[in-house]
């Protein structure tokens, strides 16, 4: 499940021209997402007691190719989501 919202999210971010996403989630996630974006953390590992684990923020560049990696690996080459704008512009 995770693989496939991260897919959602890559789709996400190349269709509306963003570039580049800020995350934090569990260490094991981030040492796999190396292997699918351009990714770099934004400090050191944190360790958290509430659930005995350690995190790490990340900035992770989204592209076409990162999308490709994550489609190998889902086995799922068209979109997953369906994007809907729900926000009405004020003004």
């Amino acid at each position: 499940a995770w693989m496939l919202v991260t897919q959602a999210v890559n789709e996400w971010c190349i269709s509306n021209n963003v570039e580049q996403v800020t995350w934090l989630a569990r260490k094991r996630l981030y040492s796999m997402s190396v292997g699918l974006w351009e990714t770099r953390p934004l400090g050191p590992p944190k360790y958290y007691e509430d659930d005995d684990k350690h995190y790490v923020a990340a900035i992770s560049r989204m592209n076409a190719e990162g999308l490709a990696k994550v489609q190998r690996y889902t086995k799922r080459s068209q979109p997953v989501a369906r994007y809907e704008n729900s926000f009405e512009e004020v003004g």
